[in-house]
């Protein structure tokens, strides 16, 4: 019973140690970005756009993260400004 018990504990320090890694790492690729400058998919959870640019009925962005990887040299798209909302960080760390 004992084994079990130190099994659990070993596999829970496991786990938080590897989610602990994932959001530093987290935090450190979007510590580059102003958090104004990102927006998110509303559709899709994880889905993370860096605004290029900005005009009076749309908006170009490109998208840096999907889920729990980064995007290198995302393609740009146009939006309408109310299609993406802002950046919640609550959901990333």
């Amino acid at each position: 019973m004992v084994f079990y018990a130190l099994l659990a504990v070993v596999i829970g320090l496991m786990y938080w140690l590897l989610r602990r890694k994932e959001r530093l790492a987290r935090e450190q690729f979007f510590g580059q970005f102003a958090h104004s400058q990102l927006r998110m998919c509303p559709y899709k959870i994880g889905l993370v756009y860096r605004v290029i640019t900005t005009e009076q009925n749309e908006i170009i962005v490109s998208p840096i993260w999907d889920g729990k990887l980064k995007i290198e040299n995302g393609k740009r798209q146009r939006f309408a400004p109310d299609q993406l909302m802002p950046f919640d960080a609550s959901r990333f760390f």
